[in-house]
């Protein structure tokens, strides 16, 4: 189509900048970096090879997923349940110090030594787990075992000058309240989360029967973890938004000034208002976010992002407003992001399109594309494709190889 034909003119004219700056033609810079022969006809040919095994890679993937059975999903989910569910939780670790040797002290001396601050870490934590009955008294016992720590560490002179400065006391005391001191881990993974402490504390979050505030302490060689369960195990499904991208647009994206961030929020209310005073449907919406959105990605599809998931890329804002509990179809609001502002719409609640039906049909999807494609380029594989001797002989053999399988795509 004409977008891939742009694609290729795009990649080719790169090509020729790269060639030029290298002081090279576009031929002399092929033949150099891909072997003797190779120009830019032949080159041309090869990239629209690749276009055309690109697009059929991709929807032999999507077919060989789909014609997984619904009995082999459901029987790989019921058997590893928590490689496909989420997990909502709060955790805080103590770490011990590792200790160095001192001037001419024996191994067996520092080894006393280090396990008495182990012992130390550990005592502090089970201190704190006794005190924590839910979140609230957790965050309390941590902030004062945190504020113990420190004053450990202080200099007095430091905490004198402190004092005297009342202001700057004030304000140290309004951002301690505003903390929070352990870590708030939504939507992970049981990989992500064994990454993050261990595998026995990971276990322990995944068991059937885990409810919300149940908590565990655990330790290991020089740690130890509090873990709160805020949402035991559970799945997620996709859903569909619009949104219109209002940017910062700053001089500095690195420095956005107060005044940029109040131009681009004024703009984003303006175009929430301009779509409130319309019809305010979904339809009215595509349109406004297809005139004025920033984002060139959904521009064309009226800011659609279709088929968003829990472990998707995204900024955790836009997440966080997508999957909101309160959530409903029809819902508007305004997030600020990195980006800048993103006025919102949400289109639809896909609670039949599980995810993890959706991670199982592409994971084995994937096994057997792969298994087709080593089949698809083997010698004596029923679609094999027969390389020209032009290529043989004069391009190295691993680009032999790529195009070899490009031509067998692309045949099909």
């Amino acid at each position: 189509g004409d977008d891939e034909k742009a694609e290729i003119d795009e990649a080719i004219e790169n090509y020729k900048k790269s060639a030029s700056e290298s002081g090279y033609s576009l031929n002399a810079y092929l033949k150099a970096n891909f072997g003797a022969g190779l120009n830019e006809k032949k080159f041309r040919e090869q990239l629209e090879k690749e276009e055309i095994a690109s697009h059929y890679s991709t929807h032999k993937q999507e077919e060989l997923a789909a014609a997984v059975p619904d009995d082999e999903v459901k029987k790989e989910y019921e058997a590893n349940k928590k490689d496909y569910d989420y997990i909502d939780v709060r955790y805080y670790t103590f770490s011990a110090e590792t200790l160095t040797a001192e001037k001419d002290e024996s191994d067996d001396a520092l080894a006393k030594r280090q396990d008495a601050a182990n012992k130390e870490i550990y005592a502090d934590a089970k201190s704190v787990f006794d005190k924590a009955n839910d979140i609230d008294a957790f965050e309390a016992a941590l902030a004062d075992y945190e504020a113990a720590k420190a004053a450990e560490k202080a200099d007095d002179t430091k905490e004198a000058d402190k004092a005297e400065d009342a202001e700057a006391a004030e304000t140290e005391e309004k951002e301690e309240e505003e903390k929070e001191y352990s870590t708030e881990s939504l939507h992970t993974s049981y990989s992500a989360l064994s990454s993050s402490l261990n595998d026995k504390a990971a276990d322990w979050a995944y068991e059937a029967g885990r409810k919300a505030g149940d908590k565990k302490l655990f330790e290991d060689e020089k740690n130890a973890y509090i873990v709160f369960v805020t949402k035991p195990a559970y799945t997620g499904n996709s859903v569909d938004v619009r949104q219109l991208l209002v940017k910062y647009n700053a001089a500095d994206e690195n420095n956005v000034t107060d005044a940029e961030k109040k131009a681009a929020r004024e703009q984003a209310e303006a175009y929430l208002e301009e779509w409130k005073s319309s019809d305010a449907t979904e339809d009215s919406f595509s349109a406004l976010a297809t005139d004025h959105t920033e984002d060139t990605a959904s521009a064309e599809s009226g800011g659609l992002y279709a088929g968003v998931r829990l472990s998707d890329s995204y900024v955790p804002e836009f997440l966080d407003w997508c999957f909101d509990p309160s959530r409903k179809e029809g819902d508007v609001g305004i997030i600020e992001t990195t980006y800048g502002y993103h006025i919102m719409y949400f289109s639809k609640n896909n609670t039949d399109d599980l995810d993890w039906q959706d991670k199982i049909r592409t994971e084995k999807g994937e096994a057997a594309f792969t298994e087709f494609d080593e089949a698809l380029v083997a010698d004596d594989g029923e679609n094999t494709a027969k390389v020209s001797e032009f290529w043989t002989k004069y391009v190295a053999k691993e680009f032999s190889k790529r195009i070899k399988r490009n031509i067998a795509y692309s045949s099909k």
